[in-house]
């Protein structure tokens, strides 16, 4: 009989172990060509910074992250959900005619783009600022609601940035962005 109540406590330990042993990630990295920027006072000027790629699955939703770090004060970053991509390479690409039209034209301003609502809430802000003829950044605002005068800033482009977001959304899109991906190379 001792024995077994030895033996039912082992099972026991076991069994809350493995219940709160973490469980395997959803989530899976990839190599980025997109480099985050982030506007440094001291240069006054956008700084691009090394960023990480992953994906991960969310709420039974699939959404794709760039992650870059402030030097230890936070990351910048993009999210973009399965549902929502269209929307942003949409509003991406405006960015790059406007870029375009902007260069041509020496033009300084700062528009918004657009307005998108991810799923758990809250408003990406999606900005286009001009600087004159070769300085042009879409940036990536998240806000409370449209109507927000205070958006956290997350992230900005240039011109060849934003065309290597729009691609590889369209491969996150089609399933190819994660086929070659870091796990498969480390199993």
């Amino acid at each position: 009989m001792y024995s077994y109540k030895i033996w039912f406590i082992f099972l026991a330990v076991f069994i809350s172990a493995c219940v709160s042993m973490p469980k395997p990630s959803n989530e899976r990295q990839f190599k980025t060509n997109v480099r985050l920027s982030e506007y440094n006072q001291y240069s006054q000027r956008y700084m691009p910074k090394a960023t990480a790629g992953k994906v991960q699955f969310i709420s039974g939703v699939d959404v794709y992250h760039l992650m870059a770090d402030r030097y230890g004060n936070g990351y910048l970053g993009i999210s973009v959900e399965y549902p929502k991509v269209d929307d942003f390479i949409e509003s991406v690409e405006k960015y790059l005619r406007w870029s375009a039209v902007a260069k041509e034209n020496n033009d300084v301003l700062s528009k918004i783009i657009t307005y998108i609502r991810p799923l758990n809430g809250g408003v990406w802000q999606i900005k286009f600022d001009s600087y004159g003829d070769s300085n042009q950044y879409i940036v990536f605002s998240a806000c409370g609601s449209e109507k927000s005068e205070n958006c956290l800033f997350f992230a900005a482009l240039d011109d060849l940035n934003a065309q290597v977001l729009i691609n590889e959304l369209r491969m996150f899109k089609d399933g190819s962005l994660l086929s070659v991906g870091l796990e498969d190379r480390y199993k």
